[in-house]
């Protein structure tokens, strides 16, 4: 399994597919990343591949890869019994890190109140003199939607996962971290759903633990 919710997660995730300790990647990542940069017309490969050279094997797929989608609900506890189907501009980041901090990452911010809301402006008030985008926000709260995916074939979810390592560790962020896996409005099955989390009070919801 791989997943980013922070560098610390990320960092021992990695580790396990590369079946090495993290501090051992922590040793070797860094002049990798170096190596990588230097060679912006990739005839060194990948950063992934640079890392599998030097530690002499490449990594395990993971069994399943996590993202993370920003949206505003009015009952996330009802995600978890029914998923969520994103609309078709909104996509998972591989890296929550880019939800939150998106102008780091040159990245859209997917928990700004919806655009089309925001474009009404004056015609967007009602017969009672609210604005839709005032009285939506008082019925919903931005969360962040954890869920699971199959790996991507590219590697190229592993590729992102490294260049975000690499960045932290040296505290800072990089571009090349956003990876995402684009949902072009394919739902997200109540199965797949990990957690929903309120941005606003951190409140987490989990699904209830299967039956014995």
């Amino acid at each position: 399994m791989l997943r980013c919710p922070g560098l610390l997660v990320a960092l021992r995730g990695l580790a396990a597919l590369y079946r090495v300790s993290p501090q051992r990647l922590t040793e070797v990542l860094p002049a990798c990343e170096t190596h990588a940069r230097e060679d912006p017309l990739g005839r060194l490969g990948t950063l992934a591949g640079i890392v599998s050279d030097v530690l002499g094997a490449p990594p395990v797929t993971p069994t399943s890869v996590h993202y993370f989608h920003a949206a505003w609900l009015r009952d996330p506890e009802r995600v978890l019994v029914h998923g969520l189907r994103p609309s078709p501009c909104t996509r998972g980041s591989l890296v929550c890190d880019v939800l939150l901090r998106p102008g780091l990452y040159g990245a859209d911010d997917q928990l700004r109140f919806p655009a089309f809301i925001e474009d009404l402006g004056p015609a967007g008030r009602s017969s009672l003199g609210f604005e839709l985008a005032e009285r939506l926000e008082r019925v919903t709260t931005p969360c962040i939607v954890e869920y699971r995916r199959p790996p991507a074939r590219d590697g190229d979810d592993i590729e992102a996962a490294l260049w975000f390592v690499a960045a932290g560790l040296r505290g800072t962020t990089n571009p090349s971290a956003a990876g995402r896996h684009d949902a072009d409005g394919t739902p997200i099955a109540a199965h797949d759903v990990v957690s929903v989390r309120s941005i606003a009070t951190q409140t987490e919801w989990t699904p209830a633990p299967a039956p014995p």
